[in-house]
C-alpha cells in the first residue's frame, strides 16, 4: 500500500463557472439520477473505502456524451481507433443533465498529486483512489464540493465530475428535468447528433458490453461533446 502524504500547496483547485455546458449523468437505476446512493452502491472510483461507506457518497457526472458513454462501456474503440457502441447496453440507461447556480470548486486529481495521494500509475483496483478520496474528503469535504478527473480512458474522451453529496445544495445543483422525464440514451439529443456526425461508429459486433476493450485514442466531437 502506497503512502498518502500531501500538503495543502499540492492541491489544485478548478473552478467550473455555473454558467458553463451542464454537467451530464447516465443512470439506469430508479433513484439513480440524482438520489443519494445506499451504501452498498458507493463502489465507484472514489467513493470511500470498504468499511466507510457512510463517510460521504459521490454523484459521478462527466463534461460531454461521448465520455459518458465510454464510462459506461456503451462506446468503445479498437486498437485501430474503430469506434463501436453497444445498443442493448444503451437502451438500458437514461440520460440526465445538471446546472448550478454558483461556481463549483474542485480538487483535481491529475498529474503529480496521485502519486502524492498514493495512486499508482496504471491500476485497475479502485482500492487506492478510494483511500485517496477519504484522505481528500476528510481535509476538504467542508470546503470544495467534490473532485475533478481527466477519464482514465488513453486519449481521455472527457473530463468527470464527482460531487459530494452533502455539498451540492451550496452551489445550488439541481437537475435539468425530473427523473421520470430524462430521456433514454438512444433517444437523447446529444447521443442522436453525437451518431450523425460520426457514421462511422458502428454497432458492437460481439455485444458484450464488459469484454475487455481498449480506450480512445482520439476523441468523436458533437455539438454535445466537448472533448479535452
Amino acid at each position: 500500500m502506497k503512502t498518502i502524504s500531501f500538503t495543502d500547496a499540492d492541491i489544485d483547485i478548478e473552478v467550473r463557472g455555473h454558467d458553463e455546458a451542464p454537467l451530464i449523468r447516465l443512470f439506469r437505476h430508479p433513484g439513480a439520477a440524482y438520489g443519494l446512493p445506499a451504501e452498498a452502491h458507493r463502489t465507484g472510483r472514489f467513493d470511500p473505502p470498504p468499511g466507510e461507506k457512510g463517510l460521504f457518497a459521490i454523484l459521478y457526472t462527466g463534461d460531454n456524451i461521448a465520455g459518458a458513454a465510454m464510462e459506461c462501456r456503451i462506446l468503445r474503440s479498437s486498437s485501430l481507433d474503430e469506434y463501436s457502441y453497444s445498443p442493448k447496453l444503451a437502451i438500458t440507461y437514461k440520460v440526465v443533465r445538471f446546472k448550478y447556480r454558483e461556481p463549483a470548486l474542485f480538487i483535481r486529481v491529475d498529474g503529480d498529486i496521485k502519486r502524492k495521494l498514493g495512486i499508482p500509475a496504471f491500476t485497475p483496483d479502485y482500492s487506492p483512489f478510494q483511500r485517496a478520496a477519504r484522505a481528500l474528503f476528510e481535509r476538504y469535504g467542508k470546503t470544495v464540493h467534490g473532485l475533478s478527473w481527466e477519464s482514465f480512458h488513453r486519449g481521455q474522451p472527457g473530463r468527470n465530475y464527482g460531487f459530494w453529496h452533502h455539498r451540492m445544495d451550496a452551489i445550488g445543483l439541481e437537475p435539468l428535468q425530473r427523473e421520470e422525464d430524462c430521456p433514454e440514451l438512444q433517444r437523447d439529443v446529444g447521443w442522436i447528433q453525437l451518431l450523425q456526425d460520426h457514421p462511422s461508429i458502428s454497432v458492437m459486433a460481439d455485444e458484450d458490453p464488459f469484454a475487455a476493450s481498449p480506450v480512445l485514442t482520439t476523441t468523436p466531437t458533437a455539438a454535445d461533446s466537448k472533448p479535452k
